[in-house]
């Protein structure tokens, strides 16, 4: 499948999700979970430290929802906590966990030269009304580069230095703006030809289930 094709994917996936139903959420989930478990054990890895590094906003999510949702008490003793809470919770959860999934696998199978060739065949249109696609591109690529390795950089500076994350990230991100001004900062967006008419026809699916999948 051609990179703009995947990206096209993943936009579509990305608005479908808050319309799904937990139950087809979870299918989602394991369905992605198995795929990265096809793609490697390292694959597997990155997207449990992915998950880890979002634990709190999980756990925000869940507080947010189960104690502020009106609706049946899960428990007597704790009328606070609805049924309904810890279902929209759950869902909400269940989300941003596709969604990472699905950005981890992209990025998986998809070397970052592509992806932003990619990127930059379904921006040209905004040549048009007078975008610089080209220079667009090359500024996504380096961007894409690093913050793909931004977690890497802020779990090595935190070893190196024992710092708090938040020092750990102004560090990562110092460093990654030296490298930026190195031999990394030569990236190259290729010229990608057009995809195949029938790999459009995965995301025009999404598409389609997002207008009639019921609200």
């Amino acid at each position: 499948m051609y990179p703009a094709v995947r990206i096209a994917c993943l936009l579509a996936f990305a608005a479908l999700l808050p319309i799904l139903p937990i139950a087809a959420l979870a299918l989602a989930a394991a369905s992605l979970l198995l795929t990265h478990a096809c793609l490697g054990r390292a694959s597997l890895l990155r997207y449990g430290r992915g998950l880890m590094r979002l634990r709190y906003l999980f756990l925000a999510i869940l507080i947010l929802y189960v104690g502020l949702t009106p609706g049946t008490p899960l428990w007597s003793v704790l009328p606070g906590i609805s049924v309904e809470g810890l279902s929209e919770g759950a869902r909400r959860a269940l989300v941003l966990a596709d969604l990472l999934a699905a950005v981890f696998w992209l990025t998986q199978v998809t070397p970052m030269p592509a992806l932003a060739g990619g990127l930059l065949w379904l921006l040209r249109p905004l040549r048009l009304i007078g975008v610089d696609d080209r220079r667009l591109g090359l500024r996504l690529a380096l961007a894409l580069e690093y913050v793909t390795e931004a977690g890497q950089l802020i779990d090595s500076v935190r070893r190196e230095s024992r710092r708090g994350l938040i020092d750990a990230a102004a560090a990562a991100i110092l460093r990654a703006e030296e490298l930026s001004h190195s031999e990394h900062g030569d990236v190259t967006v290729p010229m990608l030809p057009a995809p195949p008419v029938w790999q459009w026809l995965a995301p025009m699916l999404l598409v389609a289930l997002f207008f009639v999948w019921p609200r």
